[in-house]
């Protein structure tokens, strides 16, 4: 999260370039800021995430609920999911999900990429994009 002291549009689009989650631009009142950390501990902490499609992932019990549909996720799909959810609408890079599912294997990028397809293949209305080069995105 960043303070800023006035707005300036072009700062704005380089922070969001930069991944940060949120800011603040002074003078703010203390219940602007709780606000805006109780919002971010959700994103980081909560365990659902609404998705497109009406899609709700739920990260402890390792699912995806569309109404009443649920279709369960190995462990690995879940891990990578989490971590999509979180950096949404960011792209998370192939490295990134390396050291967070693998911690640093030497690994090939199919490896994610047939997780990838494991989950598109259970899931086929979820929104999982492929930047091409770089890794992936949910929405």
């Amino acid at each position: 999260m960043f303070l800023l002291d006035e707005r300036v549009p072009s700062v704005f689009k380089r922070i969001y370039y930069a991944r940060v989650n949120d800011f603040i631009i002074k003078p703010f009142c203390p219940e602007e800021f709780l606000f805006h950390v109780f919002r971010l501990c959700k994103v980081l902490l909560g365990s659902k995430f609404e998705l497109k499609n009406s899609l709700v992932f739920d990260k402890d019990s390792q699912c995806i609920r569309k109404e009443d549909e649920v279709i369960y996720l190995g462990k690995k799909e879940s891990q990578l999911l989490e971590i999509l959810c979180k950096n949404s609408p960011h792209v998370v890079t192939y490295d990134e999900i390396d050291h967070h599912l693998y911690k640093n294997e030497t690994l090939s990028q199919d490896r994610i990429r047939s997780l990838v397809l494991e989950i598109r293949a259970k899931i086929p209305t979820i929104c999982l994009k492929t930047v091409r080069g770089t890794g992936y995105k949910v929405e």
